[in-house]
């Protein structure tokens, strides 16, 4: 089939339309695969009780951290592509898909290694409570076991958003998403597994979207279809994804590990804390949805127009995705705002939990919008090249979160966490904002 009828050309047409229909499958798959982390947090929470879902919360930074390095190759090789595209140079892409497949096969492999020989150490450093150590252990353990089905997902949708088809990734984890429902209640509930069940609802769901999604692409792109000769590991285009690859990876880690210093604080104030905080950031990952999805878009759409040289649909569409992401969070913020009693309640019983809970989703809610721009220039600048910048943000965003995380409640004790990541966003938006507005991004490119 010709590659045209599979994806989308941003290079031509309305760009709010494009951007839109573009970004709504994002968004709805980012949705879809959040359902493996709140089913997960569901069935653990009423099923196995407060201590387990607090151990599956523990985890979440550090098995991001392994993610975030592989997440930084597939976002590389996805700029690259998306910008080959825009040139119409085949040969690129299939050198892009090539070089690809070697390095995240590769480092997909060592993290599971590394995240199984690491997990004693990384659970001490973040200060575990002992009461739910054994627990987290147990989860993580599961998790980095199933690496590669991860990888290989996310690896397939990457390159699939390049072309501009955003929808079958979508498709994919739709399915995911209910099979890991099922598999959650069925391990858990029918064969009492506890929360090693959860963590191999979560693993095989994933394994089995990531072989949907390779049938399908597959199948319709003729681009994946390489001859012998043509699987190489083409030193040039390697060096343009890990450009933008390892800059991205760099700052994804630091910034877990800074995520991993609020955690630690955290963790001192007892098991409650932890347990609000857990529920908290499952509602803060859906409401970023907004801005990741509208910041994929733009990156796609940067990227394509950056290989057709068409500057000015670049800096129209950067203006046209700020104005979707303060529509989307004049929806979201509210919403968020006046019911955040009822979301905490969803996950525990615990009444101090559901306090520090409300408190944490109405401050968040107010700053929602600054996280959305921020991922917006996040993207952007990464998208047409500018690997200075991201770093300049990475780095920013890491030092703010660290010296609020660790300042904030020295001088406001507990309710200065609340405080940690909304000033953290803001600073890194306004740091994002003076690198757009210097427009040094306008003489980068990767072809």
């Amino acid at each position: 089939m010709n590659l045209s009828k599979m994806t989308r050309d941003m290079t031509e047409g309305s760009i709010a339309p494009k951007l839109l229909f573009f970004a709504f499958p994002i968004m709805f798959s980012s949705l879809f695969h959040l359902v493996y982390s709140l089913a997960d947090s569901l069935v653990v929470g009423r099923f196995i009780g407060g201590n387990a879902l607090a151990a599956v919360s523990v985890t979440g930074n550090a098995t991001y951290l392994m993610f975030s390095i592989s997440g930084g190759i597939n976002m590389g090789s996805s700029v690259v592509l998306a910008q080959a595209y825009g040139a119409r140079d085949q040969k690129k892409m299939k050198q892009v898909i090539s070089t690809s497949v070697a390095v995240l096969g590769i480092t997909a492999v060592l993290f599971t290694l590394i995240g199984m020989l690491t997990a004693d150490l990384v659970l001490h450093i973040i200060q575990t409570p002992e009461e739910i150590y054994g627990m987290a252990k147990s989860y993580m353990m599961i998790i980095f076991a199933g690496t590669l089905g991860s990888v290989f997902y996310n690896w397939l949708a990457s390159l699939l958003r390049a072309f501009g088809n955003s929808f079958v990734p979508l498709l994919c984890l739709i399915f995911s998403g209910v099979l890991n429902v099922i598999l959650d209640l069925a391990f858990v509930l029918g064969f009492g597994m506890g929360i090693e069940g959860a963590a191999l609802a979560t693993v095989l769901s994933q394994i089995l979207s990531g072989l949907l999604c390779f049938g399908y692409a597959w199948k319709q792109f003729p681009v994946f279809h390489l001859k012998r000769e043509e699987w190489t590991l083409d030193k040039g285009v390697l060096k343009k994804i890990l450009l933008i690859g390892i800059p991205a990876a760099i700052q994804n880690s630091i910034i877990t590990v800074s995520n991993m210093v609020l955690q630690g604080v955290l963790n001192t104030y007892g098991t409650t804390m932890v347990l609000a905080y857990g529920i908290v950031s499952k509602y803060e990952l859906i409401c970023m949805q907004v801005g990741d999805s509208l910041g994929t878009a733009l990156s796609t759409f940067a990227g394509q127009n950056m290989g057709a040289g068409k500057m000015d649909r670049v800096i129209r569409s950067v203006k046209t995705t700020a104005l979707l992401n303060f529509a989307g969070y004049a929806i979201v913020s509210p919403l968020i705002f006046a019911t955040a009693e009822g979301c905490m309640r969803i996950f525990t019983d615990n009444s101090q939990a559901i306090g520090i809970g409300i408190q944490f989703l109405r401050i968040y809610a107010v700053f929602f919008p600054a996280l959305g721009i921020l991922i917006l220039f996040q993207n952007f600048l990464r998208s047409v090249g500018d690997i200075k910048a991201t770093i300049w943000m990475g780095i920013c965003e890491v030092i703010s979160r660290s010296v609020f995380a660790l300042g904030l409640p020295f001088l406001f004790h507990a309710a200065g966490l609340m405080l940690v990541s909304p000033f953290t966003w803001a600073a890194s938006m306004l740091l994002g904002l003076a690198l757009y507005l210097s427009g040094q991004w306008k003489r980068k490119s990767l072809l």
